[in-house]
């Protein structure tokens, strides 16, 4: 399991609650882009339902796009966040950092989202 994987397990714990163990299991053996673009983005959208743990989302990508490992940030350029703009989890979009929000404006090329709900600014 990449290290990742592996800190988004520690800060989403409520991930073995929402997959069963054999789900879990399979999806963290399917490499980085396909555990967060498939499993974990479909998880935010689905188990998602307080402000609270669309900050803990916001904050998570954040760190992502802060690491000073460039395939880190990449993966969280493309893995998450082109997904996750095409889900219905808005709120996350109140809680992203600038770091994030720059992702996001790379990603804008590729994949077609709401500027104005995804790139605004922090309350």
């Amino acid at each position: 399991m990449s290290e990742e994987i592996s800190q988004c397990l520690n800060a989403f714990p409520e991930l073995e609650e929402y997959y069963s163990r054999e789900k879990l299991l399979d999806a963290t053996s399917s490499g980085n882009y396909i555990f967060f673009e498939d499993y974990f983005n479909e998880f935010v959208e689905n188990y998602g339902n307080n402000e609270y743990f669309f900050q803990r989302v916001g904050v998570f990508i954040e760190s992502m796009a802060t690491n000073p490992n460039a395939d880190v940030r990449n993966l969280a350029e493309i893995g998450l966040l082109e997904g996750l703009v095409n889900r219905r989890v808005y709120t996350v979009a109140n809680f992203l950092g600038k770091h994030s929000k720059k992702l996001l404006m790379n990603a804008s090329q590729r994949t077609k989202f709401d500027k104005k709900v995804w790139l605004q600014s922090k309350c």
